[in-house]
């Protein structure tokens, strides 16, 4: 599997198994990713980001990634950066020379999750509450 796309599942299925756990967990008396305004984590944390202003927060998504780069020299072909697999299977009798090196690569992916519709609306009333009051209406 190419890197971009390992990168792309991988965000999407995360993306895709905190929306679907939500109703659950919530029917259960939880909450999966709650919309709130988180003051800012300082060192401490290493995975909150920030939050942007509809009380998403952004978290952090780390990738530590074993990738392989593959040469081969068949008619013009380029190298390609692929993610490590422990099973490898080729067959076929082109001619051709290669050459692989395997190298780990770390990355971390700012990722807004997305919120709880209770708690968001819960949140949009508060503001709006709090906003009135500072008006002093």
């Amino acid at each position: 599997m190419e890197l971009s796309e390992f990168v792309k599942q991988s965000l999407t299925q995360i993306v895709s198994g905190v929306k679907a756990s939500q109703e659950e967990i919530r029917s259960q008396g939880g909450y999966v990713n709650p919309a709130i305004f988180a003051s800012s984590p300082g060192n401490a944390s290493t995975t909150h980001f920030g939050s942007v202003g509809d009380g998403q927060n952004v978290l952090l998504v780390d990738f530590d990634v074993a990738v392989t780069v593959t040469d081969t020299i068949e008619g013009g072909a380029g190298g390609k950066l692929s993610v490590a697999s422990f099973f490898k299977v080729e067959a076929g009798g082109k001619g051709s020379t290669a050459s692989e090196a395997t190298s780990r690569i770390q990355f971390k992916v700012p990722l807004a999750l997305p919120v709880d519709p209770i708690t968001k609306q819960k949140l949009d009333t508060d503001v709006a509450a709090q906003s009135r009051a500072f008006r002093g209406q």
